[in-house]
């Protein structure tokens, strides 16, 4: 999508003398370098994460079936990162349990796959929390504070 709206802006500005290889147009700034482009894809965060190794199972959201285990790498309260062995399709809803380090218990967190990735054998999801209750957010929140706090 970046790249289509780097291409219109470069045919409505051939005419005008105006250079659009790196063109700013309010607040939006458009960079037709793919390597940027990627980058800033990565870094859209909400919440900010901190680094952790917990353990984690996975299930199937609609039939509650035990798909894997995986590790959580980093956690806020708006998602986790997790790294398994078992691919998972883009988009799916499921269901993690885990305990943090600091013996909080979670179960039935609804969440969603938003982005994967692979390296060798292991696969990476960043999976967006979904219907946290008040309590499990505010558990999360404070488990990052002071996670952060200890970097």
């Amino acid at each position: 999508m970046c790249a289509e709206i780097a291409q219109l802006v470069e045919r409505r500005t051939e005419n005008s003398g105006v250079d659009s290889s790196s063109l700013s147009l309010g607040t939006i700034k458009i960079d037709q370098n793919p390597e940027n482009m990627r980058d800033s894809v990565f870094e859209k965060r909400r919440n900010s994460r901190v680094n952790t190794i917990v353990k984690v199972d996975i299930y199937n959201y609609f039939s509650g079936k035990y798909l894997s285990g995986g590790y959580i790498t980093d956690v806020s309260y708006g998602g986790i990162r997790v790294e398994s062995n078992k691919h998972f399709g883009d988009e799916d809803d499921i269901l993690v349990k885990f305990i943090l380090n600091n013996g909080q218990y979670f179960e039935n967190i609804k969440g969603r796959i938003v982005r994967t990735g692979k390296e060798s054998f292991t696969y990476y999801y960043a999976i967006k929390f979904l219907d946290v209750s008040l309590r499990d957010k505010i558990r999360l929140w404070f488990y990052s504070r002071k996670m952060e706090k200890n970097i």
